[in-house]
């Protein structure tokens, strides 16, 4: 078994969708939902493989974007907002923080108004792939 991170971006709400594609995945424990900046981390224990999520995700056939990845707290390198969010979910499960990337840059994704402000001023190759899928799903 290993604990599991996804991190899809877009708005902090939930999207029944993406839930019932990761609940036959849940393993021992309580998974948890967190809305965190520029999305929401899921963190739950598992028996399937990092493929066989993305691929239960990818089914939905929804325009997201997300990460999946094991999560271990000697080896994981995150943002230090995320490793928070992590820590508290996890909460006396966690006994040590996880190797943190101190400057390491955090996945911000605008509202469709600051989106389309950042095209005006620097045009379109300015966007990243998170506000690039934040506008297609809208679409």
């Amino acid at each position: 078994m290993q604990k599991v991170v996804v991190f899809r971006f877009g708005p902090p709400i939930p999207i029944p969708p993406i839930t019932d594609a990761l609940i036959p995945h849940f393993a021992s424990g309580k998974p948890m939902a967190i809305p965190v900046p520029g999305g929401v981390m899921s963190v739950f224990n598992t028996n399937s493989t990092i493929d066989e999520i993305a691929t239960s995700i990818k089914g939905t056939e929804l325009p997201i974007v997300f990460f999946v990845f094991a999560y271990s707290r000697t080896s994981t390198v995150l943002p230090t907002e995320l490793a928070d969010a992590i820590a508290d979910a996890l909460g006396d499960e966690v006994a040590e923080a996880p190797t943190v990337m101190p400057n390491a840059p955090t996945a911000t994704v605008g509202t469709y108004d600051q989106i389309l402000d950042k095209i005006n001023a620097t045009g379109m190759s300015s966007l990243t792939e998170a506000e690039l899928a934040v506008l297609k799903a809208g679409l």
